[in-house]
């Protein structure tokens, strides 16, 4: 990933983990993957694949929404993949993660995974692995959301066909992808995209690296 000028997050040690991260000031910062419009397909088009994020989000109270990763710019008439935190009062959700794959049709989605209240909470680090398969026979199974090793988060009840095509947009962290709103304010210490869905005990394994 890649950005410019004013536009490029910070890389600083965070001195919470000892790590590297970028800072993302969730007002003009954000990166993104040129020529990636058919770089990710496995995750929406239903050949299966999995997103791995270690974040951290600066505001107590964010009451927005901030978008993580996207390819749709937030919209189910786009094609691609969209992960974004989700605090907003006047839809009475407190951090959130919502998980969706998009296939250009309006209102018709394979994928639309919404966590619980508290799944990624502000002011810590938090591991988030996202698990997507949009071609999955069970509806519950398309997609995967865990925090920090927990329960399986299944609240996908989507069985609409995915789509072949690429992502309408590049691959975006930190804002939609089209679109100069809904940045990402905090830090990113770690993304991994796998180009397959691992195993229950690969799960483990990841996460109990990810805590180390």
């Amino acid at each position: 990933m890649a950005a410019s000028g004013a536009d490029r997050p910070d890389l600083n040690t965070d001195a919470i983990i000892s790590k590297n991260v970028f800072q993302f000031d969730g007002v003009s910062e954000f990166m993104q993957v040129a020529g990636s419009t058919g770089s990710y397909n496995f995750l929406h088009n239903g050949v299966g694949g999995c997103v791995i994020i270690v974040g951290y989000i600066n505001d107590v109270d964010p009451n927005n929404v901030q978008v993580i990763l996207d390819s749709t710019n937030s919209t189910t008439t786009e094609t691609g993949i969209n992960i974004r935190f989700d605090d907003r009062s006047s839809a009475s959700r407190n951090n959130r993660i919502s998980n969706i794959a998009t296939k250009s049709t309006s209102g018709n989605l394979p994928i639309n995974n919404l966590s619980g209240d508290n799944a990624f909470n502000t002011q810590q680090y938090n591991s988030l692995i996202n698990v997507f398969d949009a071609n999955n026979g069970v509806s519950a199974n398309r997609s995967v959301l865990i925090f920090n090793g927990g329960a399986e988060v299944k609240n996908n009840v989507q069985v609409t066909a995915p789509t072949t095509a690429d992502a309408t947009n590049l691959f975006t962290l930190g804002r939609r992808a089209t679109n100069t709103d809904s940045y990402f304010k905090g830090s990113i210490a770690e993304i991994i995209i796998l180009d397959a869905i691992p195993t229950s005990t690969q799960l483990a394994q990841v996460q109990a690296r990810l805590t180390f």
